[in-house]
């Protein structure tokens, strides 16, 4: 599966794949509810993807996750060291405490130094280390989210227990299930559907798969196990924890968003809602229907929202979290796109790149209001819309970049650059 010139190839550039920590984060933190993670797959090779993740999550649960990558493993479909680096991830994870807010500090810490041995390991091929830079950037990004989203909340909750279900045994298996899955989605899009077409032409390479494949791994873990009876990590009826996080949709650029909150237990009836500087000062939602449409009031002064959660028999917990949103100035921004695609290549080769985080779903701010520009030195595009672009390389390529400018284009919105540095040395795929 490894090309010659991939094996000989200098491998030194992992921006692209370093910075998933803050784009899953942001991710997390704005919109993780609205999309279908599946939409991120090219159509053409949806169906087939969907069918060999649900196939591997099935494997896992028959076997186990140990047992599972030995397999492909043995059958050449993953490389030892991709084998051991995933399960190192996943038994750090499963094996780390997680009880304060500094407990989180220490483990992502500890994912950030296993990244800095990972890419100076010349015994792992150029595609391997990419591929597990990007996997454990994404868990650096999840641990760091849900650290600072429970430093958040008021309650101690080192002493709580969420009826049948301790709290902290609760979100290790969360976090260990995640892995699971994040792991499941870089595997089958980076290695096992190899070579797949990216819209309009070009090839999706399989750094870039395990890229778009983890991210899809990680959003379809979350909402199959973030709450509802018979789950993984509490399968009591009387699961009653907290929500885990709030996502953002934006419906114009005057400070306005639809709030949609998540991760609550299947005990949940409803949510209380209080806004300081936003509109209504206070509010009940149905855990049936988790979502409140808020509206700033003063476009300098950010929105203070606390959610409450209710059980259903009228016990308040004290786990209200506040979420602090300047809406005006968020809809402006960009957040949470990425672009991704191939560094290393030869020339007369296409190639895909894609902004991903963007489309097919909503963004941070919304779609309408997004414009992209691409450019590229070194080649000649041929294909793009607003979120992808395929290019076809010079003859004799020595070198080139995939630029991506978005613009944000309500009054005042921001424009923020996105850049692939491409050199000689590929294919990797």
């Amino acid at each position: 599966m490894q090309d010659d010139l991939q094996q000989n190839a200098v491998c030194d550039n992992y921006d692209q794949y370093e910075t998933l920590d803050v784009f899953i984060y942001e991710q997390l933190q704005y919109r993780f509810d609205y999309p279908d993670p599946f939409a991120f797959i090219p159509e053409a090779q949806r169906t087939d993807f969907i069918h060999k993740f649900d196939s591997l999550k099935n494997q896992v649960d028959l076997l186990g996750f140990q047992n599972v990558l030995t397999s492909l493993e043995t059958e050449g479909d993953i490389s030892p060291e991709m084998n051991n680096s995933i399960l190192e991830l996943y038994d750090y994870i499963d094996q780390s405490t997680f009880d304060s807010q500094s407990s989180f500090d220490v483990v992502s810490q500890g994912i950030q130094n296993k990244i800095a041995i990972k890419k100076s390991d010349s015994s792992i091929s150029c595609y391997d280390r990419k591929a597990i830079v990007a996997y454990y950037s994404y868990m650096k990004g999840v641990v760091d989210y849900f650290g600072d989203s429970y430093s958040l909340s008021p309650v101690s909750i080192n002493q709580a227990l969420v009826r049948d279900c301790s709290f902290w045994d609760n979100f290790k298996c969360f976090m260990t299930q995640i892995a699971i899955n994040a792991g499941a989605g870089a595997l089958i899009l980076g290695l096992i559907g190899v070579g797949i077409a990216g819209p309009g032409g070009g090839i999706v390479g399989v750094a870039t798969g395990a890229v778009i494949g983890t991210l899809v791994g990680i959003i379809e873990g979350i909402q199959a196990i973030q709450n509802g009876p018979g789950g993984p990590c509490c399968p009591s009826e009387l699961d009653c924890t907290p929500i885990k996080g709030v996502s953002i949709k934006l419906l114009n650029c005057s400070g306005e968003a639809e709030y949609t909150a998540w991760g609550f237990g299947n005990d949940i009836s409803s949510l209380f809602w209080t806004n300081t500087f936003g509109t209504p000062i206070s509010a009940t939602t149905a855990a049936s229907s988790p979502r409140l449409s808020i509206v700033q009031d003063v476009p300098s002064t950010a929105v203070e929202t606390t959610i409450t959660a209710i059980c259903s028999e009228g016990t308040i917990f004290p786990n209200g979290i506040t979420y602090v949103n300047n809406l005006e100035a968020l809809s402006k921004s960009i957040t949470g796109i990425h672009l991704t695609g191939p560094d290393q290549v030869v020339g007369t080769q296409t190639d895909y790149y894609n902004l991903i985080g963007m489309f097919p779903f909503t963004n941070s701010n919304f779609i309408s209001n997004i414009s992209v520009t691409w450019s590229v030195t070194g080649g000649t595009i041929i294909n793009t819309d607003q979120s992808h672009m395929a290019v076809t390389w010079f003859p004799g390529f020595a070198g080139g970049t995939v630029t991506a400018t978005v613009t944000n284009t309500c009054p005042g919105g921001e424009t923020k650059t996105f850049v692939i540095d491409v050199t000689t040395g590929g294919p990797i795929i």
